[in-house]
């Protein structure tokens, strides 16, 4: 009697998990197991010397590696026959991999079998995702408790989970700006000259950052109103709120970072005399990204500011 599946079995395009009933699991291992290896099974499967055994069934929901790999490898094996068309690495119910499953482990011999329909397509959401994976600035800023500061260094930004894999976009960022807040420096700063006082000064409330130090970045990615982001849509103008707070060695960071900015906004100068309002931002930016990050830097200072940035990415 052929087998019957409740749910498909296997790694839609080698990476994508389907609905792995473990009941159903066994089915397709038992089956791969009964063919043998020149009707592109594993039954008499010999590695090194030793006979490849059938593995553990996984539980509901993931499929083994070795399962998705046997699975993978038989329907290669009947494409390169000429008998398949399109292959995913999934045995679906009722579809052509487990016609041909049930045909060899009955005795029959494989005939060509009509192409199998393209899978049900995924929903756009589940694979529109970008992130930000990397944002490592170099620079300095001032807060005492009002200043400023300018930053640059490389952002990446990832579209994950798509079929294909990632994609990977990186623009190097370029901010300045304002900054905001209080600090408190390490004892011991202390004299009378200028110099000694500027010394302090900078020590008590500024903070440098180097890109090439050990950091971590987080951040994911949200599309204008009834927009798509594109590998396109990160480049341009640039415009930023972000909290900082560092305590002598270490910082962390939380940012909203609006991108995609006409490239010939002048940013920096319209924020610098007060020239950008919200609605600007708004209806210009293709897209923001909510961003949290922590890394070393040097500092002699420990405390926090808020920032107010513009720039480019490119």
């Amino acid at each position: 009697m052929p087998v019957t599946l409740d749910g498909p079995v296997g790694l839609r395009w080698r990476k994508q998990n389907v609905t792995n009933n473990q009941r159903d699991q066994q089915k397709i291992i038992d089956l791969l197991w009964s063919i043998p290896t020149d009707k592109g099974g594993k039954k008499g499967l010999i590695l090194s010397g030793i006979t490849v055994a059938p593995p553990l069934a996984g539980p509901n929901k993931f499929c083994p590696q070795v399962l998705a790999d046997a699975i993978w490898d038989f329907q290669v094996f009947w494409k390169s026959s000429g008998i398949f068309q399109n292959i995913d690495g999934v045995v679906d119910p009722n579809m052509n991999t487990l016609k041909q499953l049930n045909l060899l482990a009955s005795g029959g011999s494989p005939a060509p079998i009509p192409p199998n329909p393209a899978p049900k397509p995924v929903p756009i959401e589940e694979f529109d995702d970008w992130y930000v994976t990397n944002l490592s600035l170099t620079g300095v800023s001032v807060a005492a408790p009002i200043g400023g500061g300018a930053f640059t260094g490389p952002i990446v930004f990832e579209h994950l989970g798509t079929p294909l894999g990632r994609e990977r976009v990186q623009g190097n960022m370029w901010i300045a700006g304002f900054s905001a807040g209080l600090s408190g420096g390490l004892p011991g700063l202390q004299g009378n000259s200028i110099a000694a006082k500027v010394v302090k000064f900078l020590a008590d409330n500024s903070g440098f950052s180097i890109g090439d130090l050990p950091a971590g970045t987080r951040g994911i990615c949200v599309a204008k109103a009834r927009t798509k982001l594109m590998s396109t849509s990160f480049f341009g103008g640039c415009l930023t709120h972000f909290l900082s707070a560092n305590v002598f060695v270490g910082g962390y960071g939380a940012w909203l970072l609006f991108f995609g900015l006409p490239a010939s906004g002048n940013w920096v100068g319209r924020l610098a005399t007060g020239a950008v309002f919200p609605g600007d931002i708004g209806e210009s930016a293709k897209g923001f990204a909510i961003i949290a990050g922590g890394g070393l830097g040097i500092s002699l200072s420990a405390g926090g500011s808020y920032n107010y940035f513009a720039g480019d990415i490119k």
